[in-house]
């Protein structure tokens, strides 16, 4: 046991070594006055309490992980003040997370199963999501112009991907979703310096008549965003996808990934006749994780998805996304 937490500390220490130099040491091109508050949320995001407590709520942190990115961005652009409301909002993400591991505990006495369950589940899709996008951006590198300094950064995404699946095989988790999410850290990056968007006169036109062509798909614009609904996606009381449901997160993958400069929000909702609430809640949350891995085995960068399932009404089969511009300030 003390071996493989020593593997696992080194595999996270290695990680952060990884994605510190590849990215250029991120506080330090964001300025100083960045340093802090980064380097504080950064650390609570990659602690083991933090990630132990997603493992009971998979997909919590990904507003927080979003925030992140944005703050980053901001200190970049010498804006501290919105890179420090970003960093607020990312730790008030954190604490409400904790504070629901402690209700979840005192309710729950065999919450720390169900834990265990739903992070080896949460590390095979991040381990997934992983090979996936890095498969994608070798595809992109080939045709793009020779550039030393990217491809040390492509091999760099390549160890950490590696490291994930040896942590995985290992039975230890924590230092697969670690390693993962430094790989996917990267892949981020490099996708975006690799993609140019095509120009677009009116992007939500485009998207909206995209997803209206998919099969079975009911699109509709609001205030809050463009959903899309698809009907029967999951194969009765599992979090399997069916044939016809394959399919369907196959093509909606394909869109998602050509139209980037979108953030998509997972919808999914579990009924299960005479089934606990808990029975319930854990479903829905499969089945989000489900839609959130097919959409990134197209390509689909994972800090771009949110949602994690919940209790709801309709159909508990199928599935619904909000697509939301990545500019909005949600």
């Amino acid at each position: 046991m003390q071996s493989r937490n020593h593997r696992a500390t080194h595999r996270t220490l290695l990680a952060a070594l990884s994605l510190s130099l590849a990215l250029g040491v991120t506080a330090c091109a964001s300025g100083p006055s960045a340093s802090p508050g980064l380097a504080r949320i950064e650390q609570r995001l990659a602690s083991p309490e933090v990630l132990a407590a997603e493992a009971a709520n998979p997909g919590y942190l990904d507003n927080a992980n979003l925030n992140l990115s944005m703050a980053r961005q901001a200190y970049a652009a010498d804006q501290p003040a919105a890179g420090a409301a970003y960093v607020q909002q990312a730790e008030r993400l954190v604490d409400d997370l904790l504070r629901q591991k402690q209700r979840t505990a005192r309710a729950d006495p065999d919450a720390a199963r169900r834990v265990a369950e739903a992070r080896d589940i949460q590390a095979r899709s991040a381990v997934s999501a992983a090979r996936s996008g890095l498969g994608g951006l070798q595809v992109l590198s080939r045709g793009a112009p020779e550039d030393a300094e990217r491809d040390a950064r492509v091999e760099a995404a390549r160890q950490a991907t590696g490291r994930a699946e040896v942590a995985l095989l290992d039975g230890e988790p924590d230092a697969a979703i670690a390693e993962a999410a430094s790989a996917l850290q990267l892949i981020e990056r490099l996708r975006a310096e690799l993609t140019v968007p095509a120009p677009e006169a009116d992007p939500t036109a485009a998207l909206q008549a995209a997803l209206t062509e998919l099969p079975g798909a009911k699109a509709d614009l609001s205030a809050d965003g463009l959903s899309v609904r698809f009907g029967e996606v999951f194969a009765d009381r599992t979090a399997d996808p069916s044939a016809q449901g394959a399919a369907i997160l196959a093509q909606l993958g394909d869109v998602a990934s050509r139209f980037s400069g979108w953030q998509i929000e997972v919808v999914t909702r579990a009924q299960v006749k005479d089934a606990d609430p808990t029975g319930q809640l854990i479903l829905a949350q499969q089945r989000a994780a489900a839609v959130r891995t097919a959409l990134a085995q197209k390509g689909v960068s994972q800090g771009r998805m949110t949602g994690a399932g919940g209790f709801g009404e309709g159909d508990p089969a199928a599935v619904m996304l909000v697509f939301r511009p990545l500019t909005a300030n949600r």
